[in-house]
């Protein structure tokens, strides 16, 4: 029904904030102080849906959808995130069924996207997070089809610095893990492995839970498992 719904956490009531605009799945949504952006991903109903370029802004004041200029490529599967006051698309394949490594940032003043410095390596269904001026991703998927290959690596930028760097591995290989800040330590919350079922190779979700100890050991450290296993999750750190 396309309904978007918000949670108060004072009074642990839901309420409709307001329906999007289109169809999506596989699409990424963010917030930013001013407005929720709706951001690539593809029509449900379409016969053969296919990664678009589309995204849409709502502007919490006005309360009204306004469509932004078509992003410079079509993306599904992405990360989005608010670094360093900018909202960048991340990763994700096209509608050549491509994964992609670029990055692309919107300039609202100029109400366009420009391109941003791109990752080493394409990737797709990653956890993405900024956390101590540092932009986080982590594991994801670098090829698909029969041949699908999930990775355990984590890539770093920070803007003063100027370029992607590797820092320690997940313990394991996952793809659509979700990434939290919790007080400026790194969490890393359930996400997908790689399983052999029969003759083929399936993704099966996880309730794992880590912690990254940057303090002590550098290195990621298993917490309490969740209740229920899953992956491409949303979560949030909150203090009440």
């Amino acid at each position: 029904q396309n309904v978007i719904f918000k949670y108060d956490l004072k009074s642990r009531n839901w309420s409709i904030v307001t329906t999007s605009p289109i169809p999506r799945h596989d699409a990424r949504m963010l917030a930013t102080h001013e407005a929720l952006y709706i951001l690539g991903g593809y029509d449900p109903l379409d016969d053969t849906p296919l990664p678009l370029k589309e995204s849409y802004k709502f502007l919490f004041r006005d309360e009204k959808w306004i469509p932004l200029p078509p992003m410079m490529h079509a993306r599904s599967l992405h990360a989005a995130v608010v670094f360093n006051n900018m909202v960048l698309v991340i990763g994700g394949k096209d509608e050549e069924n491509k994964i992609l490594s670029s990055i692309e940032r919107y300039d609202a003043f100029k109400n366009r996207w420009e391109e941003y410095i791109p990752l080493p390596e394409p990737r797709m269904a990653m956890g993405v997070v900024a956390c101590r001026d540092t932009l986080w991703v982590a594991g994801g998927i670098t090829s698909v089809g029969d041949n699908i290959t999930l990775v355990d690596s984590v890539w770093c930028f920070e803007a003063n610095r100027g370029n992607w760097f590797k820092t320690f591995k997940l313990p394991k290989p996952l793809a659509f893990p979700t990434l939290l800040c919790d007080g400026g330590q790194l969490m890393c919350v359930g996400g997908a492995v790689r399983v052999k079922k029969g003759e083929t190779y399936i993704l099966e979700s996880v309730e794992d839970v880590y912690r990254f100890d940057d303090k002590k050991e550098m290195k990621w450290k298993k917490g309490a498992l969740m209740p229920l296993k899953c992956h491409n999750a949303v979560a949030s750190i909150s203090g009440i």
